[in-house]
């Protein structure tokens, strides 16, 4: 399986910093390196996933607090 998290509408009309954001080439060159290697799990951008992966391990009061904040 592979999870890709990715910017809104690939950046097009958006003029603020979108630090995930991945170039479609870069995009695929990664999710064929981990086909190559028969990864079973391979998420990207690693950073965005590890963020999510933690706020998932918050009290769910927490979580939906810092959802909201960013919506």
């Amino acid at each position: 399986m592979i999870i890709l998290i990715t910017g809104a509408s690939s950046g097009l009309g958006n003029d603020f910093f979108m630090p995930f954001l991945l170039e479609t080439a870069e995009g695929v060159r990664r999710m064929k390196k981990a086909i190559d290697k028969r990864k079973e799990f391979y998420a990207f951008p690693f950073r965005f996933y590890v963020i999510i992966r933690l706020i998932q391990l918050l009290p769910s009061l927490l979580r939906q607090k810092i959802v909201n904040y960013f919506l």
